[in-house]
């Protein structure tokens, strides 16, 4: 539990976003991707954008949440170049603060609760490996995007980061 907590209590750090594997082969940096995917992971509470799609705004949720982001690349490579055209739910750790029970000689945190974290933990951990088994260099890269951006602004960074290191890390 404590690996995965503490994997988990970083990727949640303001709402970071990592860079995801190549979505197209063979590309060089003179040919951005038409599509790029992000790996994220938010505390940021659930919002429908104006097209009716899942985002996520300013405010804080109680639950970390984890997914994927897949950007619309304009091709022009430019600072705007990317916006973001779908998000999808991965996986969600439960409500925080977890409940706790009273047992004899103190208190522990509600079984119930413990294994849906273990289950979230598992699920993150095991879309990172599997992004890291299709990367080039083995490596992830965590962006954490600070207190005063959006969500969309987050992941248009990251893309961005995806596309100056050449898609090569998760």
């Amino acid at each position: 539990i404590g690996r995965a907590l503490a994997l988990a209590c970083v990727l949640a750090l303001a709402a970071c976003a990592t860079a995801g594997p190549p979505m197209t082969g063979g590309r060089s940096a003179a040919m951005p991707p038409r599509t790029v995917e992000v790996l994220y992971v938010t505390d940021r509470a659930r919002i429908a954008a104006p097209d009716g799609s899942l985002s996520y705004g300013s405010d804080r949720s109680k639950v970390m949440i984890f997914g994927s982001g897949v950007l619309a690349d304009d091709g022009r490579g430019t600072s705007d170049g990317f916006s973001v055209e779908r998000v999808t739910e991965d996986g969600a750790f439960p409500v925080t603060p977890y409940p706790m029970e009273a047992v004899h000689g103190g208190l522990r945190r509600v079984p119930a609760t413990v294994a849906a974290h273990e289950r979230a933990a598992a699920r993150l951990q095991d879309e990172v490996a599997g992004r890291l088994a299709k990367s080039k260099r083995k490596e992830v890269v965590f962006f954490i995007h600070g207190y005063a951006n959006g969500f969309d602004d987050a992941v248009e960074t990251t893309g961005n980061l995806y596309r100056i290191l050449h898609d090569d890390y998760v």
